[in-house]
């Protein structure tokens, strides 16, 4: 029930005959032995924190399934550490890998019980009352998940504010990790909104809600995508202006597509204009 411009595309095609293996699930509050987060998931991301953030479209590679099955096998048998061999040196594959062994877990990372709360969260107001009224639902949940949950973010949130590749940003990021943490049945397009907007929330307040940061400061949500906007209502018209730089050149990419033309890359400039007030995919 996944929209394919969401999910990496080696989960969106239909599998056929190779499907990715099940995650194993992760250990319940009582097993103290076991460690909270998988492996293969450290691994991977200890890897991406220094492979990843120079990489265009981290997420956006297109692995097959074998190769992926392949990756998660490996690290999780503990037959090799070595991300970047088992991986030929692909930050997409390793990324691609971590999507993967997150979206295979027997029980979606926010899922029920907790889900619906997380989802009706997201519309409190004021904007303080949201971040705390989160905080507290996921301090509800057993310890593994949310110990997975902080580390994935913790990783996602730096990668989308250091990042200078594009296809990093936080609106992207957003995007894909909202059909990797959430469940799969069939939902309707209110519930899908505020999924999208918690993963957002999730990314902007990370130090608040993950580590107990006081230093909480209310930041715009992020543009729903274009498969959930809808209704007109969720558009803001914004009036800035462009100046080419020292060597002539505006410093943007544009694309189009069945919604319009949009802005796909905002490079940085050595002039002062008003790209600041604009943000990747926003359309002309």
């Amino acid at each position: 029930h996944r929209d394919k411009t969401t999910t990496p595309a080696a989960l969106a095609r239909p599998m056929r005959e190779e499907y990715v293996y099940e995650s194993p699930p992760l250990p319940p509050d009582e097993d103290v032995y076991s460690e909270k987060i998988p492996a293969a998931v450290e691994l991977l991301i200890s890897y991406l924190e220094v492979a990843g953030l120079s990489t265009d479209d981290l997420f956006g590679g297109d692995p097959t399934v074998r190769e992926l099955n392949d990756v998660i096998g490996s690290l999780s048998s503990g037959r090799t550490r070595d991300v970047a061999a088992v991986c030929r040196d692909s930050a997409q594959l390793a990324a691609a890998s971590l999507a993967a062994y997150i979206r295979s877990l027997p029980e979606p990372l926010v899922g029920p019980p907790h889900y619906e709360a997380l989802c009706a969260a997201v519309d409190i107001e004021p904007y303080g009352e949201r971040v705390a009224s989160v905080r507290d639902t996921l301090g509800g949940m057993p310890e593994s998940t949310q110990t997975v949950l902080h580390r994935l973010f913790r990783f996602l949130s730096t990668l989308a504010s250091r990042s200078a590749a594009r296809g990093n940003s936080a609106e992207a990021l957003a995007q894909v990790w909202t059909a990797m943490i959430t469940p799969t049945y069939e939902r309707g397009r209110a519930l899908l909104r505020n999924e999208f907007r918690l993963v957002g929330l999730l990314l902007q307040q990370y130090a608040c809600i993950f580590e107990g940061s006081l230093d909480a400061y209310e930041a715009p949500e992020l543009p729903l995508p274009a498969t959930l906007a809808g209704g007109g209502g969720n558009w803001v018209r914004t009036k800035a202006s462009l100046l080419r730089d020292s060597q002539g050149r505006f410093k943007i990419q544009v694309r189009d597509d069945e919604c319009g033309i949009y802005l796909d890359v905002i490079a940085p400039t050595d002039v002062a204009d008003d790209r600041g007030q604009l943000r990747e995919r926003d359309y002309l």
